[in-house]
């Protein structure tokens, strides 16, 4: 919480049923998505008709599974792969940034020291400025406008 806010009762009260009904909000639809994946019926909806494996592993002319369908193989497994090469990544630079900003702490001099200070600052910002164009541009090329 913000220290400087007045921790009264009345906003304990009120920011325990904020974050309450947010993380309601958050994960109500992963559990029921999670839930339903296991109905047997042709839509995942409710009332539950049994349980069944099929929209994973079901090879049936009504359902084909996900793990049985080689395109989505395909896709899980290139998913994977760029999860693997990001993770390597990000944790190569991570560990370097965290070398290079204790090096910085004690008040060491290097190399390029006010092109780090430029990143440190802006990290964040570029990011935000990345996934909008990104997502900007996939939403014009779903409406039908391409993009450069």
């Amino acid at each position: 919480m913000i220290r400087s806010l007045h921790n009264t009762r009345k906003y304990k009260i009120g920011f325990g049923v904020f974050a309450g009904v947010y993380f309601i909000f958050l994960f109500a639809p992963l559990v029921m998505v999670s839930i339903l994946a296991f109905n047997d019926s042709m839509f995942p909806s409710l009332p539950w008709y049994g349980f069944t494996l099929d929209w994973f592993i079901g090879k049936g002319p009504k359902k084909v599974g996900l793990f049985y369908n080689p395109m989505n193989m395909n896709a899980i497994l290139t998913s994977l792969r760029v999860a693997l090469g990001v993770s390597l990544l990000s944790t190569f630079v991570g560990t370097c940034a965290a070398f290079l900003f204790d090096a910085w702490r004690r008040g060491a001099d290097f190399a390029c020291a006010w092109l780090a200070r430029f990143f440190a600052r802006r990290a964040a910002a570029m990011v935000c400025l990345v996934l909008g164009s990104i997502s900007v541009q996939s939403t014009l090329r779903a409406i039908g406008i391409v993009a450069l």
